[in-house]
């Protein structure tokens, strides 16, 4: 987000407490993010388990003897 020059602090100690703040905005942010890609990740690969063994669990329930 860009502020406009009327929004940036005139003092040193103040600029710099912004840019702290936007760093760990930022942070919190990339956290959440590599989070959800996480999460996404673990439910694509459960997905592709539970296609993988779908067809077994088929053929169990038509011929129970073959487990």
């Amino acid at each position: 987000m860009i502020s406009k020059p009327d929004d940036l602090p005139s003092d040193l100690v103040s600029a710099l407490a912004a840019l702290q703040a936007e760093r760990e905005a930022r942070l919190r942010a990339e956290a959440m993010a590599a989070s959800a890609q996480a999460e996404l990740s673990n439910n694509e690969a459960l997905v592709a388990h539970l296609e993988r063994i779908r067809p077994r669990a088929a053929v169990l329930r038509v011929f129970p003897i073959c487990s």
